[in-house]
């Protein structure tokens, strides 16, 4: 318990500390042209949180967490999506604009990663078949670039991700270690939505969205129920889909479903303000998160 309370402390202050680095060193969000008006605001919005959440996770994962080989897989993964998510956002600052990585480029590094750490994943907890395989490729991959697309509006990856989080805390289905890594991410994530609720003062960039996604993904799998990630991942699949469902009928029928995609963006553009929009959001994802509490 001593070593949990100087774990919360040291990850105050290193996110305190962030947040004062990026505000000296003016690391402001560059906004996606097309994004609604109102987001254009954001401009003056600190980002690359996630560098905080992640520095902060390691300190207390050293104090905190009894190390297996299933604690150190999850900080592996979840460490290696924080570096690509910090290479796109470093790029995306060096340009001044809203572009880092292509598409390309982070899908092709994220699938190497993620079948690297299925790869490792078998060694050690024995072997995989060729399509569960795949699929838990595809499970980690998709999750990271779901939660990228919902990081859109102030607090909502953060507090959807922190419900799915505290389920499967809450499930019994985890390893004494497992618990200690997803207890010192859930205590740096909510100390990063200190900064992060609306209104947000610093975004955490694709150095934290990615980073979450593979987390949730990886503790589905290592904890041998890939499947929880349907109901747990909720408002992040809608939001994929609304993505999938714009670009493929634009390409097909040049139209639009949608106002704008994500979704979140087109109930903004319906007239809801930016809290409407994160608390229906919120609570459509509670509902999944229920649903997986209660089976």
């Amino acid at each position: 318990m001593q070593s949990l309370a100087i774990a919360v402390v040291l990850i105050i202050g290193i996110q305190v500390a962030v947040y004062v680095i990026m505000r000296r060193a003016n690391n402001k969000q560059h906004i996606y042209e097309d994004a609604p008006a109102r987001h254009q605001e954001k401009t003056k919005t600190m980002t690359m949180g996630g560098i905080g959440i992640l520095l902060s996770a390691c300190m207390g994962w050293g104090l905190v967490v009894n190390f297996s080989w299933q604690s150190v897989w999850l900080i592996g993964l979840v460490l290696i999506y924080g570096l690509i998510g910090l290479v796109d956002d470093g790029i995306s600052q060096r340009a001044k604009q809203n572009k880092g990585l292509s598409a390309r480029q982070k899908f092709f590094a994220q699938s190497v990663v993620a079948a690297a750490a299925i790869i490792s994943l078998s060694l050690v907890q024995g072997p995989t078949s060729l399509l569960m395989g795949c699929f838990y490729v595809f499970l980690i991959v998709g999750t990271a670039n779901a939660t990228n697309l919902t990081d859109g509006l102030d607090g909502l990856l953060s507090t959807t991700w922190l419900a799915s989080m505290a389920a499967l805390m809450a499930s019994d289905s985890l390893t004494l270690e497992l618990q200690g890594v997803c207890l010192i991410m859930i205590v740096s994530v909510s100390v990063f939505l200190l900064f992060n609720a609306y209104p947000a003062k610093l975004f955490m960039g694709d150095t934290g969205s990615l980073a979450l996604g593979a987390c949730l993904a990886g503790l589905c799998i290592i904890s041998n129920q890939p499947f929880a990630m349907i109901p747990l991942g909720s408002i992040f699949i809608i939001e994929t889909i609304s993505v999938i469902v714009q670009v493929t009928m634009f390409k097909t029928r040049q139209t639009r479903l949608f106002l704008m995609s994500p979704l979140h963006h087109h109930f903004e553009l319906l007239g809801l303000s930016e809290k409407q929009v994160w608390a229906l959001f919120l609570v459509i994802h509670l509902v999944g998160v229920g649903a997986f509490l209660w089976t």
